[in-house]
C-alpha cells in the first residue's frame, strides 16, 4: 500500500494539515492554495479531478455543494479514494452542546 496522501480543502482549518504533519509525519498531507497543492479558490470539481489525478483523499467541511460536484463526479464514471468530512468539536463547543 502506497503513502497515504490527503488534500485540506479551504473550507477546513489549514492547522489540520499541520497537526497531520507533526503527529503522523508518514502520512503526505497539504492544505489548497500551498505551493504544489490547487491554489485558493480552485473550484470544488477541478479540486475533484486534482484529487483524482493525484490520488489523494480530500478533507473538507464543505456539506453545502460539494454532496452534488461529487455525485456529478462519479456520474460520469470518475473515482476518488474517499471524500472525509469532519466535524470538529473544541471542548468549548462540547459544553455548549450539553
Amino acid at each position: 500500500m502506497g503513502r497515504r496522501r490527503y488534500l485540506i480543502d479551504e473550507n477546513t482549518t489549514p492547522a489540520l494539515g499541520d497537526q497531520l504533519r507533526r503527529r503522523r509525519p508518514a502520512l503526505e498531507a497539504m492544505s489548497v492554495g500551498e505551493k504544489t497543492a490547487p491554489s485558493k479558490g480552485t473550484l470544488d470539481p477541478d479540486i475533484l479531478l486534482w484529487i483524482e489525478a493525484h490520488e489523494f483523499t480530500l478533507v473538507t467541511r464543505n456539506r453545502k455543494s460539494m454532496p452534488a460536484h461529487l455525485h456529478q463526479h462519479l456520474e460520469t464514471g470518475r473515482h476518488i479514494s474517499v471524500v472525509a468530512q469532519f466535524e470538529i468539536l473544541t471542548p468549548s463547543m462540547l459544553k455548549r452542546s450539553c
